[in-house]
């Protein structure tokens, strides 16, 4: 009889995060545009379009900041233009789809507004975690993750 040899689960490394492997982007970080979350990319392309406008057209600082307090709640009425969004911990879009807890609930940080704004479970930090390869368990890149602290969390933000 042959035996089935199986992967260890990776969830004690410090590249994993809900399920998915974080070397690549942690490596090389921002190299792969294709990682970002859209939803947040097309945001700072908006901001960024605007804040071209506002200086081609020499805006007061407080005409420009009243101008794009309007166009963001435009933004965040519209809501997450995203197939794959679904409603995190601290998602506060009415009709969303929601996510139940999971283990890295403290990795969306609440103390950001955007991410409270936008708070999509498949979010950490600027990362779309759709994107990233699903971890197939303790691999030859394995490094033991940082110990959590006394709340029980740990620093899922890959700042050592």
């Amino acid at each position: 009889m042959a035996a089935t040899v199986i992967s260890m689960p990776g969830v004690h490394c410090a590249h994993y995060a809900r399920g998915r492997c974080l070397r690549e982007e942690r490596s090389n970080p921002g190299l792969d545009e294709s990682l970002r979350c859209t939803v947040l990319a097309g945001w700072v392309e908006a901001l960024d379009s605007f804040v071209n406008q506002a200086d081609r057209f020499g805006l007061d600082e407080d005409t420009a900041v009243a101008i794009w307090q309007r166009r963001l709640e435009d933004l965040l009425r519209r809501g997450p233009q995203c197939p794959n969004f679904v409603c995190g911990p601290y998602c506060d879009w009415p009709g969303a789809p929601c996510a139940p807890g999971d283990e890295d609930a403290d990795a969306a940080g609440a103390d950001d507004q955007t991410q409270v704004a936008f708070a999509c479970a498949h979010s950490l930090n600027e990362l779309c975690l759709l994107s990233l390869p699903r971890c197939a368990g303790v691999c030859a890149h394995f490094r033991p993750a940082p110990p959590a602290d006394a709340t029980g969390r740990r620093d899922c933000s890959g700042q050592r």
